[in-house]
C-alpha cells in the first residue's frame, strides 16, 4: 500500500496532491490529510511530528525531499526527478525545510480568502 500524508491547509501541498491525483490513473496512492486518524497512527508509530509530507510504501517511510522523489518515481510520469538523488540529502532537505517553513507566506492558506 502506498500512502501519502499531507497538510490539507497548505495550498502548495493541496495543489501538489491535485497534480498527483491527475496522474494517478491507476489509483495506486491512498491520500490522507494530516488530521486523518490513520495518518496520525502512522506518524505516531514512526515518531513523525514535523510538518512534512510523508510517504509510506509498504513498511518504508519517506519524509522531506525523499518523499517527493519516491512519489515521483512511483508515479512513473516524473521519473526524471530521480536525478535529484545525486544532490546530497542534507542539501535537498535544507531547501525542502526552507520551503516548508515559509509555505504559508509564499502562498495563501487554502481556507482563507484572497480578497
Amino acid at each position: 500500500m502506498k500512502i501519502i500524508i499531507f497538510d490539507e491547509t497548505c495550498k502548495i501541498c493541496s495543489e501538489s496532491i491535485q497534480l498527483i491525483q491527475r496522474f494517478d490513473t491507476e489509483g495506486i496512492f491512498t491520500l490522507l490529510s494530516r488530521n486523518d486518524t490513520q495518518a496520525q497512527e502512522i506518524m505516531q508509530k514512526h515518531k513523525l511530528t514535523e510538518g512534512s509530507i510523508v510517504y509510506k510504501r509498504g513498511e518504508e517511510v519517506y519524509i522531506y525531499s525523499d518523499a517527493l522523489l519516491e512519489i515521483s518515481i512511483d508515479m512513473g510520469v516524473f521519473f526524471f526527478f530521480y536525478i535529484f538523488k545525486l544532490i546530497p540529502k542534507r542539501l535537498r532537505d535544507y531547501f525542502y525545510r526552507l520551503l516548508a517553513k515559509y509555505r504559508y507566506k509564499i502562498s495563501t492558506p487554502k481556507d482563507s480568502c484572497r480578497l
